[in-house]
């Protein structure tokens, strides 16, 4: 900003020894727009008129060329207008490298985040390969050591067997398991065994007997009335 105007308004009064409360007295211009004068600040005068007639007030009372005063004033405006437009100008510019600024960091955020997408997927094509690789070379190496045992290699699964033995009517039995007595005597109408074993299991049923066995949910009647019945499962 250039300053002169106003150093030079304040620089008059000074040099008559007048003070700023003395020509608002006079005057009747309040304190704050003679301030607003000396400090160049016109923004802070209501318009054009009264800063042209405050400017008239204050020359003829400290004893100033009012067309000097006035002149000084138009060239001041035209440098504070100039100034303006180019803090105007700088504003825009400012504004427009922030609005490029910006745009190549979002951009930068957007390929990296791509980038960041394409990597995982290889990751994870890269991690089924691996797993089949892998699931190949196992078997590879089973059918290898198949090969070096003569093919002898056995896989040996574990089931234990489900038994419901349920009397249709008063029935004596006997159930072995491993050759063991699990169970011997009369099986009430209706009432049943559950059996879960990996072992043999052999039901006896004594004649007029009648059961139900559920063996694996298949189901078989055992019973006869005239002999005893003798069943493996």
């Amino acid at each position: 900003m250039n300053d002169f105007f106003g150093v030079y308004l304040k620089e008059a009064r000074e040099a008559k020894g007048i003070t700023i409360e003395e020509i608002a007295k006079e005057t009747k211009i309040q304190k704050r727009y003679l301030e607003a004068l000396e400090a160049e600040e016109f923004e802070e005068i209501p318009g054009e008129t009264y800063i042209r007639g405050f400017l008239k007030n204050y020359s003829t009372f400290v004893g100033l060329d009012v067309k000097e005063v006035i002149q000084k004033y138009e060239e001041t405006k035209k440098t504070h207008v100039e100034l303006e437009e180019e803090k105007i100008v700088k504003t825009i510019e400012n504004n427009k490298k922030n609005f490029i600024i910006g745009g190549i960091l979002l951009l930068v955020i957007l390929i990296f985040i791509i980038l960041f997408e394409i990597s995982n997927k290889k990751e994870i094509k890269i991690g089924k390969k691996e797993v089949e690789t892998s699931n190949i070379i196992s078997k590879k190496v089973v059918e290898k050591k198949n090969s070096e045992n003569g093919g002898n290699i056995k896989f040996k699964i574990v089931a234990f067997n489900l038994i419901k033995i349920k009397a249709e009517k008063k029935s004596w039995i006997v159930i072995m398991e491993n050759k063991k007595n699990k169970f011997s005597g009369f099986l009430e109408k209706n009432k049943s065994i559950n059996l879960k074993t990996k072992n043999k299991v052999i039901i006896k049923v004594y004649k007029k007997g009648k059961i139900i066995v559920d063996y694996n949910g298949k189901r078989e009647d055992l019973g006869n009335d005239k002999k005893d019945i003798w069943k493996e499962f």
